[in-house]
């Protein structure tokens, strides 16, 4: 065998073992996300907090309190869906969690709550420490029809005085489109300047009303693929597929890193968390309408791949385009 037939016959051995290595063996990337140099400068050793309600923890982007829990030493340290995805990533973050159930904003950072649970309380005086790198909020204010940036300024002020290079993000739930809040027709007049938009509902919406379409999908969509269905009064909660998608689009937005290839195996560690388990979740959580897929959604990498491209997408434009 001359030397030419030698050489050739290992260049097509290494192009074999290359496509070996190259396999994908799990149900995501085998290639494991990198910090990025702009992940480690915005993230790690950061204060992040999470104003708002349930739109927070029904998903477990952070993890749930209780009402009356009220103190913020109850609600550091956080290890929910967002703190479990800075975490592997390497970015050690410390998130706060102050996030009342059926609470407005303001209710959640003023003096005098009107919420049975809490009725008269100054949860606002609770906050003690009020410096944070990143304020994350979730609105339930469904009749304000203003300039949701004039809104919002008064509680970015609060945090603005300890820190003046705090940033802003305003996350925008599925139920403020199916529900038709009035402040969502003058929410692309947003100041972006001062708030960065993450908005997961537009992106389920559009998905759920067939206006936009998941790359790839081996999957069908629908309500119950993103909504939970714990009673007849329910339906607009987001499931945990939703809170890692929210604490995806967050993390993206801060970042600036792209969201394809992110890990997700965390969201069913129930040796991290017992709520994180996807067969406890639906069983507890679907109750009246039974039928949900979002675990084959999980399972598929290639519709969480084609979710994640929505992400990049949805923070590009997140009003849609």
């Amino acid at each position: 065998m001359n030397l030419k037939r030698i050489l050739a016959l290992l260049v097509s051995l290494l192009c074999v073992l290359s496509c070996f290595g190259c396999a994908n063996t799990g149900t995501q990337s085998t290639t494991e996300p990198t910090l990025s140099s702009t992940a480690k400068e915005k993230l790690d050793g950061k204060k992040v907090l999470f104003v708002g309600n349930s739109f927070f923890y029904y998903g477990h982007t952070i993890l749930r309190n209780g009402t009356t829990d009220l103190t913020q030493e109850a609600r550091n340290n956080d290890q929910g869906y967002f703190y479990q995805l800075c975490k592997s990533l390497g970015a050690d973050v410390s998130v706060t969690d102050w996030a009342f159930g059926d609470h407005s904003l303001w209710e959640s950072l003023g003096n005098s709550c009107t919420r049975d649970a809490c009725y008269g309380v100054d949860h606002l005086s609770y906050l003690t420490d009020r410096y944070f790198d990143y304020v994350i909020f979730a609105p339930y204010e469904k009749s304000y029809d203003g300039d949701m940036t004039e809104y919002l300024q008064p509680m970015m002020d609060i945090f603005l005085a300890v820190n003046p290079n705090v940033q802003f993000l305003f996350t925008v739930p599925e139920m403020a489109y199916s529900h038709e809040f009035a402040w969502i027709a003058k929410l692309p007049e947003i100041d972006c300047s001062k708030i960065t938009v993450c908005n997961w509902g537009k992106m389920l919406t559009d998905i759920m009303n067939g206006t936009v379409q998941v790359p790839g999908a081996t999957q069908s969509y629908f309500k119950n693929s993103f909504i939970v269905s714990a009673s007849e009064k329910d339906g607009y909660h987001q499931n945990i597929l939703v809170g890692y998608l929210t604490a995806l689009m967050i993390y993206c937005a801060i970042t600036g890193d792209s969201a394809v290839g992110m890990p997700y195996d965390f969201c069913n560690d129930s040796s991290i968390d017992t709520r994180f388990n996807f067969a406890a979740y639906k069983q507890d959580k679907y109750t009246y309408d039974t039928y949900t897929n979002f675990p084959e959604i999980f399972a598929s990498p290639e519709d969480m791949n084609g979710l994640q491209q929505l992400v990049d997408k949805y923070i590009t434009a997140p009003f849609g385009s």
